[in-house]
């Protein structure tokens, strides 16, 4: 409820999902999840957690997964395969005056598994499905600003790039997105919140 675009850019329309990561102080130490099974034949993650100085938190990351193929009612195998990987980092850092600096990045890549069904033609075999594979990899890169007045009011800068690499038989595409938001929260009572900001964001998509 409210006026979700102000908080939340202009992509809040029907409802937000929030999800709020750990910052890197919370995350020290190491990570290391792995298990396998029938369908999940393999999944890993690692992660390690420190800190360059009193004011500056880090953690790095790596994961990866394969997933097989599922079976349709019939018994046969149905050509839904999915693996991938992905690693990334995230650097926390307090400035002088309450002030916070928030850097973070991934990469990724994707295969997944599909049955193509080509277009019809007028000659046999009149277009037979065949499997293939489609592919998909990216990375991103964040900066957050974040400062805090004496009115106990708060400024955020933020700045975000991704690129995503998109291959599929039918469909190949890169896409672009620069993003730049600002927003000022203001507490001008115990009880009320004002919030106001400008985005500018940027697409640029490549077939």
């Amino acid at each position: 409820r409210g006026p979700g675009a102000a908080m939340w850019g202009a992509n809040a329309v029907n409802g937000v999902i929030n999800i709020i990561t750990k910052s890197a102080h919370d995350t020290r130490g190491n990570l290391a999840i792995a298990g396998a099974g029938s369908l999940e034949r393999g999944f890993a993650a690692l992660r390690h957690g420190g800190q360059i100085d009193e004011d500056t938190d880090y953690r790095v990351y790596g994961k990866a997964f394969d997933r097989g193929a599922a079976e349709s009612r019939s018994g046969s195998r149905l050509d839904d395969d999915w693996r991938g990987g992905r690693s990334g980092f995230r650097l926390d850092r307090k400035l002088t005056g309450g002030d916070r600096l928030t850097v973070q990045g991934d990469v990724y890549s994707l295969k997944v598994g599909e049955t193509v069904h080509p277009y019809a033609v007028l000659t046999p075999p009149y277009g037979m499905p065949f499997a293939a594979d489609d592919t998909a990899k990216g990375m991103n890169l964040l900066t957050r600003w974040q400062h805090r007045l004496v009115d106990q009011s708060e400024i955020t800068l933020q700045a975000y790039f991704d690129q995503t690499e998109f291959s599929a038989p039918k469909l190949s595409e890169t896409l672009q997105t620069f993003d730049l938001d600002f927003q000022h929260r203001l507490a001008p009572s115990l009880r009320h919140d004002i919030m106001w900001g400008v985005n500018v964001r940027h697409i640029r998509s490549k077939a």
